[in-house]
């Protein structure tokens, strides 16, 4: 029978491995979501810094997605917050582009 989740006691239900977040508890693959999340969308800033585009594969983007709204989308969307509101992109966007556009990036097609 698995072990049920306590405070302070390192695991979720289930067994599964917790990390301990500002917002309390969450599932070990929320941390690697959100890690991938970041690496994501600022490798995105950065290539668009330096005009070039991501070359991330669009199946791992559009695996991410789902949790990307999941996790941030009820966030609020402030000036001067985490995320502006999101931003519109160009019929047939990229996964990344609308990862990008999903966390307030201005997106811009480019050839």
């Amino acid at each position: 029978m698995p072990t049920p989740w306590r405070p302070g006691s390192g695991r979720c239900g289930c067994g599964r491995r917790c990390s301990e977040r500002r917002y309390g508890p969450a599932p070990g693959r929320r941390l690697v979501e959100q890690l991938l999340i970041e690496m994501l969308v600022h490798g995105w800033d950065l290539a668009m810094a330096i005009g070039q585009r991501p070359g991330f594969a669009e199946e791992t983007v559009e695996a991410v997605l789902p949790s990307v709204r999941e996790i941030y989308g009820a966030l609020p969307r402030t000036p001067g917050g985490s995320f502006a509101s999101e931003a519109p992109v160009p019929d047939g966007s990229s996964a990344t582009d609308r990862l990008a556009a999903f966390l307030g990036r201005r997106v811009v097609r480019t050839p």
